[in-house]
């Protein structure tokens, strides 16, 4: 099915991606909301949702578990708009082995661009061997032609929730952190970024190790992937992202490339640091957080962790209960953890989150250098580089000062809708 390219079908994913654990009864109306009244664009997400409900009645149905070549699936781990990962089992040499099992399903089956993406993510995981990296076991179509490629499964949570429930220093989330680049690294080696590293992308098993997962965005840098088809376009297909975790220039739907994962886990560093995403969910007001993004007032973790969650001011007010709980669980204080989060992190994180691509580290080896280099400060009772005495020694205050400008609120406008009030500080005369 070919996309009525007058329908903003990156508002359409994000919309069914939010809507899918709505009840039934409930998912008209929610949907208008979150539509804005855009009949056009709350019909699309309906059919969209439709096609899910179907593909999953037939995989819930009741009896034995069903069956996806040679696996059997037990149980449905996640879901997004694109498809649905279950736990599959199959018997290998008198051993029951265990997999995640992902199946394109839903209006995806009849989207071509959701479609073609299916199969370059199998592409790319298929190019990937690293211990950090979830790996591709096997790839397949149903005799009802719906695609499926099994994986290993990593048992094992979120990072954000496996630090925090272990009450994991910040050392040695930092040390999880630094892990995870020399994964990405190795992604980017082979010529492919992953464009949604966020904390429920990178899985840690009970033995510590850090896995990344989902490459269902991922984008191929350079040439013809594997396999001869053609890459992706960004025209009339943007890419899905996780908002709150994306770099200026997914919001502006410029080209992406390796620094945009450095920021991705510069993000993901604040969140392990601070305890809560650099600007917000966006839940209120998804136009005040792209526009944060864009703009990259970034509060630095040292000063964010004490603040209330939803509070992204340099100025806002300090929430002493939250900084204990933030604090505590980083197994310390939050008079200490203040102090090591001003040595040094601070300017490491501003540094992978500025705005400016060319103002970031100009590769996720250059980020893990520079952790590895304040991890070994940790170890040997050396004090670390302090952090900047002005957050804008490290970053840029407002877009303005480089690429992001006017276009920036034009599109942010788009995307987000110009009742937003969307206003970017622009100097005089621009």
């Amino acid at each position: 099915m070919k996309r009525d390219e007058t329908i903003d079908w990156r508002r359409v994913e994000r919309i069914v991606d939010a809507a899918l654990d709505t009840p039934p009864e409930a998912r008209t109306a929610h949907v208008r909301v979150l539509a804005e009244g855009d009949e056009r664009v709350v019909q699309a997400v309906l059919d969209w949702l439709g096609a899910c409900d179907v593909a999953t009645d037939f995989l819930e149905a009741p009896g034995a578990g069903k069956r996806v070549g040679r696996w059997t699936l037990r149980e449905e781990l996640g879901r997004g708009g694109m498809g649905t990962v279950f736990l599959a089992e199959a018997a290998e040499g008198g051993v029951t082995v265990r997999a995640a099992v992902k199946l394109l399903t839903g209006g995806a089956l009849a989207d071509d661009i959701a479609m073609r993406r299916f199969h370059e993510e199998c592409r790319i995981l298929a190019g990937l061997h690293h211990p950090n990296i979830a790996q591709l076991v096997e790839v397949g179509v149903r005799d009802d032609a719906v695609p499926w490629f099994a994986m290993e499964l990593v048992v094992g949570d979120a990072i954000d929730r496996w630090c925090d429930a272990r009450r994991l220093d910040v050392v040695a989330r930092v040390g999880l952190v630094a892990t995870v680049c020399e994964a990405v690294a190795h992604a980017h080696a082979a010529g492919v970024i992953h464009r949604d590293l966020k904390a429920s992308n990178v899985l840690v098993t009970d033995d510590a190790v850090p896995h990344v997962i989902d490459f269902g965005i991922a984008k191929i840098l350079h040439g013809t992937p594997a396999g001869g088809a053609p890459p992706i376009t960004r025209t009339g297909a943007p890419a899905p992202f996780t908002a709150p975790c994306a770099a200026p220039e997914q919001l502006l739907d410029d080209p992406a490339d390796e620094r945009t994962d450095v920021y991705g886990l510069g993000v993901l560093l604040y969140v392990l640091c601070a305890g809560k995403l650099p600007y917000g969910s966006g839940r209120q007001d998804r136009a005040a957080m792209a526009r944060r993004i864009v703009q990259g007032r970034l509060v630095v973790p040292s000063l964010a962790f004490a603040q209330p969650a939803e509070s992204h001011a340099i100025d806002g007010p300090i929430d002493a209960p939250r900084a204990a709980q933030v604090a505590a669980a980083r197994g310390t204080t939050p008079e200490v953890l203040s102090a090591l989060l001003r040595d040094g992190l601070d300017a490491i994180v501003a540094r992978a989150m500025s705005p400016r691509p060319d103002h970031r580290h100009a590769s996720v080896r250059a980020l893990e250098a520079d952790l590895r280099t304040w991890l070994a400060t940790r170890d040997d009772g050396r004090t670390a580089p302090p952090a900047p005495e002005r957050l804008t020694d490290s970053i840029p205050a407002v877009v303005d000062r480089g690429p992001f400008s006017t276009r920036g609120l034009l599109i942010l406008a788009a995307l987000f809708g110009a009742a937003a009030g969307l206003v970017l500080l622009l100097p005089p005369g621009r």
